[in-house]
């Protein structure tokens, strides 16, 4: 049992040294992370406190003019994607034709002296 023991309190002194050197450690510029997480933090606050601010008029006419915006986004988007449609169908085509006239090139060619 002395063994066990003895083998115990080694590995356990390893995994405490370990814990100590990569887990329970603070990075060296702990205090550049501390000073920007604040000033994120102070810029995140000033932001609500202007929205709550905000003329209810102002966000009302922001809102309309986000929703038709969205609005004209949505019916290019429309106009793109028939474009596309339409293209893919015209590329179709010319492949069909290319494999159709593939034939053509076993035939000899003529020239305009060959006559």
């Amino acid at each position: 049992m002395d063994a066990v023991r003895t083998a115990f309190v080694k590995n356990f002194d390893k995994f405490e040294l370990y814990m100590l050197r990569n887990v329970f450690v603070a990075p060296e510029n702990i205090d550049e992370i501390r000073t920007a997480a604040h000033t994120h933090d102070r810029g995140q606050s000033t932001d609500v406190e202007l929205s709550n601010d905000a003329n209810p008029d102002d966000v009302d006419a922001e809102l309309h003019a986000l929703r038709q915006d969205i609005y004209a986004a949505t019916q290019k988007q429309a106009a793109l994607l028939a474009a596309k449609s339409e293209l893919d169908q015209q590329v179709s085509g010319i492949h069909q034709l290319a494999v159709d006239l593939r034939f053509t090139q076993d035939i000899p060619k003529i020239g305009k002296n060959d006559h």
